[in-house]
């Protein structure tokens, strides 16, 4: 009798299971053959299109302004222009952005910026070895409690991930259980439901800045209603278009030259480092990532950007070496070089044995080096 009472109230389950899934199949159908204007959008168009890129920021004003297109770049150049759209307004619903610009002022490639981290944290490395090695192998006592911490934490923290997949999935279940029915009648209704704003005109911002920006939602007519939900921060920045940008690297001279110094003739080493200056043929945008036989966003070839004019001094003594020449950035922060080098001497003139004069001049040879920015040149010669 017990069996027969289960039997029939499975049954009965999966008939309401069944009809419940029936009636929202049907609510879905009859949804999508609603007649409502449900969005009314917009086009925005900028003038100078061919020569100027209008990059277009789109945001969901029902999902607290999250990102529509969240695969877009977060770097434009200064000569291009950023547009921020608001997108799924409800009648009456005004979207209120507060945008701040600041400036960068340690612009630097992508490339400086991704490998000075890392040589810092080897650095770090480095130097800890090195206290190893003097303490005799035997690991600090605060480095040992701190390793045994940062363990234990670990190992909560996978519990904790735990406990949310199982959440999860629990929750997961409840949500298909919990299907209601919703009946939908067709109806035609020309007000639109949901409504796009421009956020920001664009305007044409000078680089290099970081840009700063949230959005909220306010009802027209009653700016004070604000939308209580903490907005999220979005960030983006402007990339300067650089015609003499600063470089540090290391020049090779094919030259053999040679000094006299206390009555000895020294040879001089062939490899010295040296800062300078490049001045591109084209302006620049240090932050492109692309190689240079590649095409920036304009379709236009890389390669006339990524050359350049240059003069270098050595790092040590400025005026011993003066370098002119040629470079090309194979990607920014990565530079080839090679040129021309005035590399200073002492000229002495004898007579009888006894010093006639001396004078200082300059010889001349060829180099070739690689460079790349100052930050990171820093960073290498501190490892």
């Amino acid at each position: 009798m017990t069996l027969r009472k289960e039997k029939s109230a499975i049954e009965k389950a999966a008939k309401d299971f069944t009809t419940t899934k029936t009636n929202n199949d049907k609510a879905i159908l009859d949804f999508g053959n609603t007649s409502v204007q449900l969005n009314e959008g917009m086009l925005v168009v900028g003038k100078d299109t061919g020569s100027i890129l209008y990059w277009q920021r789109h945001h969901d004003a029902s999902n607290n302004y999250q990102m529509l297109n969240e695969n877009i770049t977060d770097e434009y150049r200064e000569d291009d222009r950023v547009v921020i759209l608001s997108h799924n307004l409800k009648p009456g619903e005004v979207a209120k952005i507060s945008l701040s610009f600041k400036d960068i002022t340690n612009d630097a490639s992508q490339l400086s910026d991704g490998l000075s981290p890392l040589i810092g944290q080897l650095s770090k490395a480095a130097n800890a070895l090195g206290a190893f090695a003097a303490a005799g192998g035997a690991e600090p006592t605060a480095a040992h409690n701190a390793r045994i911490e940062a363990q234990g934490n670990v190992v909560k923290l996978i519990g904790k991930i735990t406990e949310l997949q199982a959440f999860e999935k629990a929750l997961e279940y409840l949500v298909r259980q919990s299907n209601p029915v919703i009946e939908i009648k067709e109806t035609v209704d020309k007000t639109s439901s949901y409504h796009s704003e421009l956020s920001n005109p664009p305007k044409k911002i000078t680089g290099p800045k970081k840009a700063t920006y949230y959005m909220n939602t306010e009802t027209a007519g009653n700016e004070g209603n604000k939308n209580k939900t903490v907005p999220d921060t979005f960030t983006y920045r402007i990339n300067k278009l650089y015609r003499i940008f600063p470089m540090a690297g290391a020049f090779y001279t094919t030259n053999q030259f040679v000094e006299m110094k206390e009555g000895k003739i020294n040879e001089l080493p062939h490899t010295r480092f040296v800062v300078g200056l490049k001045v591109y043929v084209k302006k620049t945008d240090i932050r492109n990532t692309k190689f240079f036989t590649g095409k920036d966003e304009h379709n236009n070839r890389l390669w006339k950007s990524r050359t350049s004019l240059q003069v270098a001094f050595d790092a040590q003594k400025p005026l011993r070496n003066i370098y002119l020449g040629a470079g090309l950035d194979l990607w920014p922060g990565f530079c080839v070089s090679v040129g021309a080098v005035a590399s200073k001497y002492t000229y002495t003139e004898f007579s009888n044995g006894e010093t006639v004069r001396s004078r200082e001049l300059y010889r001349p040879g060829l180099y070739v080096g690689v460079s790349t920015d100052i930050s990171l040149f820093t960073d290498v010669v501190k490892f």
